[in-house]
């Protein structure tokens, strides 16, 4: 089957049709298996998944055929096997055996348990269920344990609360249904957190809401749908809200389980998101709720704070930008991914991105409007001229284009000086931007040259050496400590004929 030759009538089925191809191509003839290894994508991969192959067996009992079910029974007959008699837990991969390194790792498997229980346990016949409700009690239990031990990340939190509400109703055992629901209650009194920002937290939080409540948008957590409408774009079927953690993926924003469920909701999948990925396996997990997500009246502006940063959204209706101050990444490991602003536009085929990534600054302090973004840059007051590096105080990555135009006050150039204009022309859009000095004393040049923004994830084997970016960055000369750095961003829109 190719890549996009997949069903569009039935969404639902659309989705279980995608595990399945996506697990086929991985799956072993000769253990039957998925084979998978997670931080390397070659060509042979001899690793076994234990949670790969659990959503594989619930997308094969979907299919519905009996010769899928007795494929189903078989792997779930021989998985099970592999639970650790000393606290019930599986390990990652099943070479890995009796070790199980991750104590939170039943989290990625109960969901899948859970929708087989409730959904095919005639199917699979009393003695494989009741071998699985052993399984998930004795996961149950130990996740319980774990989170008392070590509280876990907010996302996870809210999937174990979510797993224990939905879990002690099914088990009957009142007390850990009720502290499951005491639980997504405590977390759903925080309101919105960092993890409401970032794409693949998303999905794992509408994964588990999806399991606690029959429809997301008539539960208590509206205010989350509500915001996850907000940072989701239409017109390019992508996230637009404030980068705290989103990555690059070649020419394009990189797609994951947060694309399905979200393509799901808009009742439309993007064709970016059909290309073949391992993610597509947990596109079996997506509940049918036949929930909408609701087109925005736009233009459309949505501003926040989340940790004391300041942040904001807009979507016009042919690009969308997000802003979020620095300070926004104090005890966030993966700055690499953080993008104090980001601007996309394009269509569903195609996003085209201008980010802001990297430099030598300490905070932004941001102002926008539909047509322009206006930021002073604060700048470290430490730096280091013969730094190749650290020399560059800001830094604007946009992805490489083939029917662009950059000029540098109306001609062509690739280093000029700061005040003067850079312009941008692309087909669907054209950017203006100019840097002055605001505060303080200093001589800085601009460079544009190619290169690959922070969060850019493609950069392994024979893609090491290539580029997908334009790199814009400002390099200092000499400065004052006290520098401050003026930027305005105007944004036109090209009208199509």
């Amino acid at each position: 089957m190719m890549e996009h030759d997949l069903p569009t009538k039935n969404l639902e089925r659309q989705l279980n049709e995608m595990a399945l191809v996506a697990g086929r191509k991985r799956q072993s003839k000769q253990t039957g298996f998925i084979h998978l290894y997670h931080d390397e994508q070659e060509e042979f991969q001899h690793t076994i998944p234990f949670a790969e192959n659990t959503w594989f067996i619930l997308a094969l009992l979907r299919a519905k055929t009996s010769e899928h079910m007795n494929e189903a029974r078989d792997l779930l007959d021989r998985l099970l096997h592999f639970q650790s008699k000393d606290d019930g837990n599986f390990p990652i991969y099943l070479h890995e055996y009796p070790r199980c390194r991750d104590r939170f790792a039943g989290v990625q498997l109960l969901p899948a348990f859970y929708l087989i229980l409730v959904e095919f346990s005639q199917v699979v016949g009393s003695e494989l269920k009741q071998r699985l409700v052993d399984a998930s009690k004795a996961l149950m239990r130990l996740i319980l344990n774990a989170s008392e031990e070590k509280p876990p990340s907010y996302a996870l939190s809210i999937q174990i609360g979510a797993l224990a509400k939905v879990f002690g109703r099914y088990f009957g055992e009142t007390h850990m249904e009720e502290q499951g629901e005491a639980q997504l209650n405590q977390l759903l009194s925080l309101g919105l957190q960092r993890a409401w920002l970032i794409p693949t937290s998303i999905a794992e939080i509408c994964l588990a809401l999806q399991l606690a409540y029959e429809q997301i948008q008539s539960s208590p957590w509206k205010l989350f749908w509500n915001h996850i409408r907000a940072s989701w774009h239409q017109s390019t079927a992508t996230y637009v809200g404030p980068g705290m953690r989103q990555f690059q993926q070649g020419e394009q924003p990189q797609v994951t389980l947060y694309d399905l469920y979200l393509g799901y909701f808009s009742q439309q999948l993007s064709p970016r998101v059909l290309n073949d990925a391992p993610f597509h396996l947990q596109a079996v997990l997506i509940r049918p709720t036949g929930e909408t997500l609701q087109s925005l009246a736009l233009p459309y502006r949505l501003d926040g704070e989340v940790d004391g940063s300041p942040w904001s959204i807009f979507q016009a209706d042919t690009y969308a930008f997000s802003w979020i101050d620095k300070t926004a990444l104090q005890h966030v490991a993966q700055d690499h991914a953080f993008h104090p602003l980001s601007l996309v536009w394009g269509d569903h085929e195609q996003v085209h991105s201008f980010v802001c990534q990297g430099g030598n600054y300490q905070s932004i302090d941001f102002k926008s409007g539909e047509n322009f973004i206006d930021f002073i840059v604060n700048l470290a007051p430490e730096f280091k001229v013969e730094d190749r590096e650290k020399c560059r105080e800001l830094s604007f990555f946009f992805d490489v284009e083939s029917e662009i135009k950059m000029t540098i006050q109306g001609e062509t150039a690739s280093t000029f000086d700061l005040s003067e204009e850079f312009i941008l022309e692309t087909p669907q859009m054209q950017l203006l931007l100019e840097v002055t000095l605001q505060k303080g004393q200093g001589q800085f040049l601009g460079h544009v040259m190619r290169g690959n923004r922070p969060s850019q994830i493609l950069l392994k084997g024979g893609n090491r050496y290539k580029s997908y970016d334009w790199h814009l960055f400002f390099r200092t000369l000499r400065r004052s400590e006290d520098a401050q750095l003026k930027v305005r961003l105007k944004l036109k829109p090209c009208k199509n004929d």
